[in-house]
């Protein structure tokens, strides 16, 4: 309903502008290509957050430690493809999100989804742990 009402004053909601820039959605797609790029640009640097696990919440799972693994798990894209894919949905559909929930929910549901959606991936490594089977895909965006 909100989203209507913003269409229909013209884009106009609580005097932001249809054209205004979407900063939370352009902050995050500028962040996932930066670490996209410091791993394929800098393999040491990409050798080195996947040692420490930054990019994985497998290791969840053996340690108790390390929670921020939930966010930065997040920024994980397999190739060039899949992180141009993500992003132009993510800039397409984030204006208007963000645009709709204002940007502090945006970013609420940004990094809530991130989260849980890692959580929900863990718990599939988990089961395929116990049942012995090949692990699970990891979700992708």
């Amino acid at each position: 309903m909100a989203y209507r009402e913003t269409m229909e004053n013209n884009g106009m909601e609580a005097g932001r502008a249809k054209n205004q820039i979407p900063y939370c959605t352009v902050v995050l797609v500028v962040l996932n290509v930066i670490l996209f790029l410091i791993g394929l640009i800098l393999p040491k640097a990409g050798e080195w957050m996947e040692s420490e696990g930054c990019f994985s919440v497998v290791y969840l799972l053996y340690e108790h430690s390390g929670f921020y693994r939930l966010i930065t798990a997040a920024f994980l894209h397999a190739d060039v493809e899949h992180l141009l894919n993500n992003m132009l949905l993510l800039y397409c559909c984030g204006d208007v999100v963000e645009r709709c929930l204002g940007k502090v929910r945006f970013l609420i549901l940004y990094f809530g989804s991130a989260i849980f959606g890692n959580l929900r991936h863990m718990s599939f490594q988990l089961e395929a742990f116990m049942n012995r089977s090949e692990p699970a895909e990891r979700f992708s965006g």
